[in-house]
């Protein structure tokens, strides 16, 4: 394979697997944000004192997996 090949090899991949990685994050990211903001969406304020252990969980698990 001569230089020429390889040179565009590389650029197509940059170009092309590298946003696909990084949008993949972002994402992830997004979807555990809006996984928590919709379950305090849901939750009811009478619920809320019960369930604020289980939220407090999720948001540490979310943090610590990132």
């Amino acid at each position: 394979m001569n230089k020429r090949t390889q040179i565009i090899l590389f650029a197509a991949f940059s170009l092309i697997i590298g946003p696909l990685i990084i949008m993949g994050f972002i994402l992830k990211l997004a979807g555990k944000m809006l996984d928590i903001l919709g379950w305090l969406c849901w939750m009811e304020p009478r619920m809320a004192r019960k369930g604020w252990n289980e939220l407090i969980r999720k948001i540490k698990e979310s943090w610590s997996t990132n």
